[in-house]
């Protein structure tokens, strides 16, 4: 037979796993999800506002369609214009700026789509023409990766130039 312990509840550094009446009493006070926050950096060069952020975290159809490279670089290419926009203007029109480019970021990522894995150039030509995409459309297959960065650095350019000719009319 194996020897059978037992042991002892009571013992030195014991503590239950549920807290005892009257430390329930003292935390039911606090609203129910009520969460400590701490203050918010947006706007004051440092991270965009949590709810920014998950505007692009958070939106599945930002990447539905891409390769995981295609969405890296998209991502990440939104969250670093938010960062940027967070440290130079108030946090509300740092909010809509990212839904207005989020946006823009889902037709480009469906341009991507279209052309590199659906083959659907005529409807990829459409979208652009919806759109307004200022860019070159692609005249060859492409790698979805080449073509992603392309589109970026020419969207890029485009925010550029708007941000510094509604910055000069102020």
């Amino acid at each position: 037979m194996w020897p059978i312990g037992i042991a002892s509840m009571r013992r030195v550094g014991y503590k239950p796993p549920l807290p005892m009446k009257d430390q329930a009493k003292k935390r039911e006070r606090r609203l129910s999800g009520e969460v400590l926050r701490l203050p918010s950096w947006a706007g004051r060069g440092r991270m965009p506002a949590i709810g920014v952020l998950s505007q692009i975290v958070d939106n599945e159809a930002l990447t539905r369609g891409l390769g995981d490279p295609e969405a890296r670089m998209l991502v990440e290419w939104l969250v670093e214009h938010a960062e940027r926009w967070s440290a130079e203007v108030p946090a509300d029109v740092v909010e809509a700026e990212v839904a207005r480019l989020c946006r823009r970021a889902r037709a480009v990522a469906r341009f991507v789509n279209l052309w590199c894995y659906e083959r659907g150039r005529r409807a990829a030509c459409q979208l652009a023409a919806v759109e307004r995409f200022a860019w070159e459309l692609p005249t060859r297959m492409m790698d979805p990766c080449e073509l992603m960065q392309e589109i970026l650095f020419c969207e890029g350019e485009a925010l550029a130039h708007r941000h510094l000719a509604t910055g000069a009319s102020r």
